[in-house]
């Protein structure tokens, strides 16, 4: 019930203020902003190379401050409230993954009873909705996250990953088009232009990478295994990849947490799974090595060999 009560409350909280976001006004004076925003530069032809491009330096400068004043905190909290709200939702579809897999086997259980008269179906159809209630609040608590696995296939974690990897790019790519349609951006430079490349490259050219770095990685470990594992015969080896992974897995807490005051907001749900991924790939790294010889490439992959 905490569990379900604190995501309930990241909700509640993100609505409201992206209700309140809506009633405050962009810019603290709309003909001030308004005049900014049909400002541009203009350099005389005397100056030298040099001096335009110190005077061009200069106007940016200004424009980007006195923009900074003129806003309000319109986006801060319209921002602010979509994070609290993806982030509940977010985490109640995780822990539905979770948990799911903990009590798909316990939620079959429930066997009919023999129902004599109308009264017997009645109490029946009661027990087993306050059951089933139950089963599900269970799910929702930190039993789920303590007794939850790392993915069962190698392929999925490949998988999970890449949709990651593409969803962060992605959010990226959007936050800054959604900036430059806040006027975060003055319309005459081409500043837009060279972070948009920067992430289409980045994206392209690093998901290679954490590919076959996870295949490397992967293929020796046994799964699934718990989200907590730790090897007790290696304490070493268990020490220093705990903390290889902390460096990734701080990263992306500090970028969730920055994400909260920008459009960068709607990558959120991708860095929660990725943090999940982070820790699976941890306990996957611990695990004792499977035998060299009994099983091939394919599947230890988790996928089939065509016929």
């Amino acid at each position: 019930m905490r569990v379900l009560g604190a995501l309930f409350l990241l909700l509640v909280v993100g609505i409201g203020l992206i209700g309140f976001s809506i009633t405050v006004p962009e810019y603290h004076d709309d003909e001030l902003a308004r005049y900014l925003l049909n400002a541009s530069p203009h350099v005389s032809d005397s100056l030298s190379a040099d001096e335009a491009r110190d005077a061009r330096k200069e106007f940016n400068d200004l424009w980007f401050a006195e923009m900074r004043a003129a806003r309000t905190k319109k986006w801060f909290l319209l921002d602010a409230g979509i994070g609290f709200v993806l982030t509940a939702v977010t985490f109640l579809l995780l822990f539905s993954y979770l948990g799911t897999g903990v009590r798909r086997k316990d939620l079959s259980r429930s066997k009919p009873e023999c129902d004599h008269d109308g009264s017997d179906r009645q109490i029946h159809d009661s027990s087993k909705a306050i059951t089933l209630v139950g089963k599900i609040v269970r799910i929702y608590s930190m039993e789920t996250l303590t007794n939850s696995q790392t993915p069962r296939a190698r392929w999925r974690f490949i998988a999970y990953g890449t949709i990651v990897h593409f969803g962060v790019m992605a959010s990226w790519w959007l936050s800054i088009h959604i900036e430059f349609f806040r006027h975060y951006y003055p319309w005459w430079a081409d500043s837009i232009g060279i972070p948009l490349w920067g992430v289409e490259s980045f994206a392209r050219t690093s998901w290679p990478i954490l590919v076959i770095t996870g295949i490397v990685l992967l293929i020796p470990a046994r799964l699934p295994t718990t989200l907590w594992y730790w090897n007790k015969d290696r304490p070493f080896w268990s020490w220093f990849w705990t903390l290889v992974h902390v460096v990734p897995g701080a990263a992306l807490v500090f970028l969730m947490a920055w994400s909260f005051t920008n459009a960068m907001v709607w990558g959120i749900p991708f860095m929660i799974f990725g943090l999940y991924l982070i820790e699976s790939s941890r306990s996957a790294g611990l695990t004792p090595r499977e035998p060299r010889g009994k099983t091939g490439i394919f599947s230890r992959l988790g996928l089939k060999r065509a016929p």
